[in-house]
């Protein structure tokens, strides 16, 4: 009996004693602190990782187009010429509008008697920018060189050129074909792209007057008597070709651009026409100027 009360008093001290430590203890954490954020919960709010230079932008990012700023430079050209006609319209005829790095465009507009005016203005960097974005956008750099309608024989081609930094394309039509874009684009740089534009005045020409034979009893109008004795300067002059400027140039001018593609002059007995090309604006190249 005594064996039995001290095996009772040795559990009940045992039961009453300090439990024993686990080997990997469970951190504790007080009521009123806040938890611990798991590792993962900082990323939320991390800035997200900056592409690296050769990511490909997505499809949404329109990319400015960039172009070679300087005054020489063509970016943009658009003609239309010159078909089955008379060599002398293909040395008259001047792009329908040219654009230069800085900005600078000359564009022709034609009247309904077969006269034009030939204005020039300065585009601004936006103007040209939005002009180009709008051909990118269209999709001119993914089109056909070429757009042809072959049943119709003898007629000119219509050809819009754009070059820009890294790429550069034609695009012509032939009467008919090309997407409805190319039209739409031709005809707003062929406007002036939205500038205002004042007469254009050429600084220096090429004038070739080719001597007319007419019979004496032709039909055919003389348009206009050319001023020799004023301007000191006679059309036989200019049978091979020459480089003119100042008033002989304005004259010229002056008288070509009512009916650039034919008229006949005269200087006393004598019939000419006139073909004047310009540096850089016409469809034919004038000789390089000594």
């Amino acid at each position: 009996m005594k064996y039995l009360t001290v095996l009772l008093l040795m559990a009940f001290l045992t039961a009453c004693g300090p439990a024993a430590a686990p080997a990997n203890p469970t951190p504790q954490v007080e009521v009123n602190s806040p938890l611990p954020e798991p590792e993962s919960a900082s990323l939320s709010n991390s800035p997200l990782e900056t592409p690296t230079p050769n990511s490909e932008p997505s499809g949404s990012e329109a990319v400015a187009p960039t172009w070679n700023s300087d005054p020489t430079n063509l970016v943009v050209s658009a003609t239309f010429c010159c078909g089955f006609t008379t060599p002398l319209v293909r040395l008259n005829y001047i792009a329908d509008a040219s654009v230069w790095g800085d900005g600078r465009i000359v564009w022709v507009e034609y009247d309904d008697q077969a006269g034009r005016q030939v204005l020039t203005d300065v585009l601004t960097p936006a103007q040209l920018e939005a002009f180009l974005q709008q051909a990118i956008t269209a999709g001119f750099f993914e089109w056909e060189d070429r757009y042809a309608d072959q049943s119709i024989a003898d007629a000119a081609d219509q050809c819009l050129t754009i070059n820009l930094i890294g790429q550069a394309k034609q695009v012509c039509q032939y009467v008919q074909g090309a997407p409805a874009a190319f039209t739409t684009l031709y005809e707003t740089v062929a406007d002036g792209a939205g500038a205002t534009g004042t007469a254009f005045i050429p600084v220096k020409g090429y004038l070739t007057a080719t001597p007319v034979d007419l019979p004496p009893d032709s039909n055919v109008p003389v348009n206009v008597e050319w001023p020799a004795q004023n301007l000191d300067f006679s059309l036989s002059e200019a049978t091979d070709g020459l480089w003119v400027e100042g008033e002989i140039l304005t004259t010229a001018w002056e008288i070509i651009n009512p009916n650039w593609q034919g008229m006949i002059l005269q200087e006393g007995e004598a019939t000419y026409q006139l073909s004047l090309q310009m540096p850089d604006l016409s469809y034919t190249e004038p000789p390089v100027a000594n």
